[in-house]
């Protein structure tokens, strides 16, 4: 069976070294395994930008991706991943104050 046009597609992508290779906003979510909301806002604050544009889709470096993923991620320290901090102890819950009746 001869290749159609959309498998010599697939097939030129995977041979395009990830420097060249452009990817949408989903598409680049997909790789850095995040909402694409967060690449729209990693965008947004300079983190990663768009190499290129096609229409109104962004068009993103997968190397620039992975880049600003590797970033993002070392940013975070475990604990805050975890959803504790680390070095301060607990603070107690205190109750609002109610007014004396």
């Amino acid at each position: 069976m001869a290749p159609t046009r959309r498998t010599a597609a697939a097939a030129a992508l995977r041979s395009v070294s990830p420097r060249h290779r452009l990817l949408t906003t989903q598409e680049a979510a997909a790789v850095a395994r995040v909402s694409p909301s967060c690449i729209r806002q990693w965008t947004h604050r300079g983190h990663l930008v768009p190499a290129a544009r096609q229409g109104r889709t962004n068009l993103y470096r997968e190397d620039h991706v992975l880049e600003a993923e590797r970033t993002r991620r070392n940013q975070r320290s475990p604990a805050v991943i975890s959803g504790r901090e680390t070095g301060s102890s607990p603070t107690p819950h205190t109750p609002a104050r109610q007014a004396p009746q």
